[in-house]
């Protein structure tokens, strides 16, 4: 090897090792950072939040309509990709139920099941604790989604 190649290695393994370095000072992502819709938009990259509101009401989606899709966001970001597998019927699909008493909603368990819904609504989540999390953290969009 030549002082000229040797340099061109030196540049290759520079670059290698910034690249390397990106990668290591880059936070994972957290599903449980995921608490509200604006998290949910910054944990997929997408849109800001402001603008697919904006872009929601000039459709003239209602409230009840742009909370559906808030959760569906949310639900999304902390499900990492996971999307239910209706075609596999040992695959548990999570969702949450809701109790309305006292003029008010209230969480009242996750439900899990592969094959049939009591009332799912479509808001799956891949796991017990992901529900549970749902519930907890999503619940303005409940209310707001169930009306």
């Amino acid at each position: 090897m030549n002082k000229q190649e040797a340099l061109e290695k030196v540049k290759q393994m520079k670059k290698e090792l910034k690249d390397l370095e990106k990668i290591i000072n880059t936070p994972e992502k957290d599903w449980k950072s995921v608490k509200s819709f604006e998290d949910a938009c910054k944990f997929l990259g997408d849109l800001s939040p402001n603008h697919l509101i904006s872009s929601w009401k000039k459709a003239d989606l209602t409230e009840q309509q742009i909370a559906g899709l808030k959760l569906e966001y949310c639900i999304k970001a902390i499900n990492e990709g996971w999307k239910p597998d209706w075609k596999d019927s040992n695959e548990i699909k999570y969702y949450n139920c809701f109790e309305f008493r006292n003029g008010r909603w209230f969480f009242h368990w996750v439900f899990d099941r592969s094959l049939y819904s009591c009332c799912g609504f479509g808001f799956y989540y891949e796991t017990k604790e992901k529900a549970q999390f749902g519930a907890k953290y999503f619940k303005q969009y409940y209310d707001t989604w169930l009306g």
